[in-house]
């Protein structure tokens, strides 16, 4: 006898749709009443061991709670991803970003990667390259402190975790002007002081200076750093500043090189020649600090 085709479809659909609800049936049945998917381990890659055994206790304490009373968080398909972020951040305040991925039936792999400080607010707190503002799990007291009068602090919600990031106000890209300002450190402790102030004013001045504050550099973030780092170079292989610095580096009060393409400096009980654009003070016994300038050619 020959079938119809209309049948034989419509059997076929029957058919598809009982071995989908079997293959369903089986899934489900695996998932929730048995070990098959349950998680036993937590592979955690970016925590130091005391601080992986605490949060292992904690994520073995979350995956006995399902949500909802039904949904099981101990299985691979169900976990609790922010909680977890949630935990880790808790335990380790220098987390930047926490990637949870499966990595077998029974295994989560985690890896957590920390902030990468660039300056220091105050002794508990330090700042990203980026304005992300975090408590260091190290010592960060040989960074550089950063001052800023004219910035905004914006809550976001970064990588499923709340966040704290700083805005300067008058900059074009906050991350471009702390770079900017980190690359031209190295440069200042090579050839003037070591930083260890970095104070960000209103109106885009910045003043870098020495531990005590008693040298320091003055730019301005609204023209381009780098060019105002080269007239620095230019001024101190110019004399009479090149001289003076060979031998009184420590008496210098300040380099500032804000106003186009002229360097102004001061010394402290030093008395300066005269030089193109300079003036000095009249008597070295009255006033004993000097002040001049120099064009950049």
């Amino acid at each position: 006898m020959k079938i119809k085709r209309s049948t034989f479809n419509h059997w076929r659909k029957i058919t598809i749709r009982a071995i989908i609800l079997a293959i369903l049936f089986v899934f489900f049945y695996l998932y929730f009443r048995t070990n098959v998917f349950t998680i036993y381990t937590y592979e955690i890659i970016g925590a130091k061991t005391e601080a992986n055994l605490e949060i292992q206790n904690k994520l073995q304490e979350l995956s006995t709670v399902p949500i909802y009373k039904i949904i099981p968080t101990n299985k691979i398909f169900t976990y609790r991803g922010l909680k977890i972020k949630s935990i880790i951040k808790e335990r380790l305040s220098d987390t930047d970003k926490v990637n949870i991925s499966i990595r077998s039936l029974h295994t989560l792999r985690i890896i957590i990667t920390p902030y990468n400080p660039l300056f220091r607010i105050n002794d508990t707190e330090a700042i990203t390259k980026d304005g992300y503002i975090f408590t260091p799990l190290e010592d960060v007291t040989s960074l550089p402190k950063l001052i800023v009068s004219s910035s905004t602090i914006k809550t976001e919600n970064k990588d499923g975790l709340i966040a704290n990031k700083i805005i300067i106000e008058d900059a074009t890209s906050t991350e471009l002007l702390f770079n900017a300002i980190a690359n031209i450190i190295p440069k200042i402790n090579t050839v003037l002081f070591n930083v260890n102030n970095i104070s960000v004013l209103p109106l885009g001045d910045i003043i870098i200076s020495d531990e005590f504050m008693k040298s320091n550099i003055k730019l301005s973030f609204l023209v381009n750093l780098d060019k105002e780092w080269s007239n620095v170079i230019s001024a101190i292989d110019t004399e009479p500043l090149k001289g003076l610095l060979e031998t009184k580096k420590d008496r210098l009060e300040y380099l500032d090189v804000r106003f186009d393409n002229k360097v102004f400096y001061k010394f402290t009980n030093t008395v300066i020649p005269t030089i193109i654009n300079a003036s000095t003070t009249n008597n070295y016994v009255q006033n004993a600090t000097t002040t001049a300038t120099t064009t950049i050619r």
